[in-house]
């Protein structure tokens, strides 16, 4: 527990010192491979990046131009670090759906959605189903996680109480033994 504590205390201090990006996306490498935790961060990620590009959109930027921000205001370092290389694909023809397809960081439903919406002119109505459908996907998880997490912290306390009695048991049995052999 001190430990896992410590590990905690670390992140947190490391995150609110700013130490830059390499500690965003280590967080994010350790986050993502965490069952459940790791799907809703993404959720979330996909979601406050599908509302910062439709928001754009709306406010008449181009898409090429919203991308890159969006993929700030999403708070992956991986969708960021992805969408920061599109540039010279953008400026020699490729659109953001061949992109978005060809990156592998997005989801199949995304990356689907986006496309559709691109060829069919209504981009800004699927980001719109997009943020709502990544929030309440991610949200839930979010529950399920914190449902879980507490039942699975205190099985495994209970099962480290019941080791422990059964070693001091077992221990106090040797010695009984010990002792009626004597």
């Amino acid at each position: 527990i001190v430990l896992v504590g410590g590990g905690v205390a670390m992140v947190l201090w490391a995150l609110r010192r700013n130490r830059g990006e390499r500690w965003r996306t280590l967080i994010e490498r350790v986050l993502i491979r965490v069952p459940v935790l790791g799907s809703a961060r993404t959720d979330i990620a996909l979601s406050r990046l599908a509302g910062a590009l439709g928001a754009q959109l709306q406010a008449g930027i181009l898409v090429t131009e919203a991308w890159p921000t969006a993929a700030a205001a999403s708070g992956s370092p991986l969708i960021r670090r992805t969408v920061s290389g599109w540039p010279p694909f953008l400026e020699s023809g490729h659109t953001p759906s061949e992109l978005v397809f060809a990156s592998g960081v997005f989801p199949d439903l995304f990356s689907s959605m986006y496309a559709s919406g691109e060829i069919s002119g209504k981009l800004e109505e699927q980001l719109r189903w997009l943020t709502r459908h990544h929030e309440e996907e991610g949200f839930r998880k979010l529950r399920l996680a914190s449902l879980w997490a507490p039942r699975i912290f205190y099985g495994l306390i209970s099962l480290w109480v019941v080791f422990q009695i059964l070693t001091i048991a077992g221990g106090y049995s040797a010695t009984l033994h010990q002792l009626l052999d004597e």
